[in-house]
């Protein structure tokens, strides 16, 4: 992997990741798991969140990516609207109020299984509409003619395995009171990080598009 593409790998991975950190309805989703089941049981709900997220990847790479990367200007459109759309995250990231987080800890608590935490996240997750906008966006910075396929798996694979990693250490710290209220805490830093990140690469897509 040359220079460039590694700062593309990284640049792009880093965005995605602190869109992780930023409270939204998946972080709800895992805050309601953690609080009301065991961490076994738990894991369902990151499981689920992953799959959605991966099924988005998958579109992106084998046919929704494919077929824009085919058309120029439909690249250009995917482009400018994707990096619309992170600045728009950017910005309302940015402008989020405290305490948004600790907010999304309602709901009644009952437990489950493994399966039924799946089969309730994994819907909630995949029917939010911005989540395929989402990862429109950021790989609408590697759908050039230099970024081969397999750059393009790997960035899908490593995001895939990151969403589920990371809500699986979601569950894990809410099973710990004191870590869980330092990272809430938090909360206002890790808004401003991920704004600040979309702000940046939606810019650099909306370059890139009329470039």
């Amino acid at each position: 992997m040359n220079t460039e593409l590694s700062a593309l790998f990284f640049s792009v991975a880093f965005a995605h990741f602190v869109a992780l950190l930023s409270p939204g309805p998946d972080f709800a989703l895992i805050v309601n798991s953690g609080l009301r089941n065991p961490l076994c049981r738990a894991l369902g709900t990151a499981a689920g969140i992953g799959a959605a997220n991966a099924a988005y990847i998958a579109l992106c790479l084998v046919g929704v990516g494919s077929a824009i990367a085919a058309h120029p200007a439909l690249l250009v459109a995917v482009r400018v609207g994707g990096g619309a759309y992170l600045l728009y995250l950017g910005f309302r990231a940015l402008t989020t109020r405290a305490g948004t987080g600790k907010a999304e800890f309602s709901g009644a608590l009952r437990s489950g299984s493994f399966a039924s935490e799946f089969l309730r996240s994994f819907p909630a997750s995949a029917l939010n509409p911005k989540l395929p906008l989402f990862y429109l966006g950021l790989f609408a910075l590697a759908l050039g003619p230099g970024v081969s396929f397999g750059f393009r798996v790997a960035l899908g694979l490593w995001m895939a395995s990151v969403v589920f990693i990371w809500d699986a250490f979601i569950l894990f710290v809410l099973t710990r009171s004191r870590l869980r209220e330092s990272f809430l805490a938090k909360e206002r830093i890790l808004d401003r990080v991920a704004g600040i990140a979309f702000i940046c690469l939606g810019f650099a897509a909306l370059v890139s598009g009329f470039l």
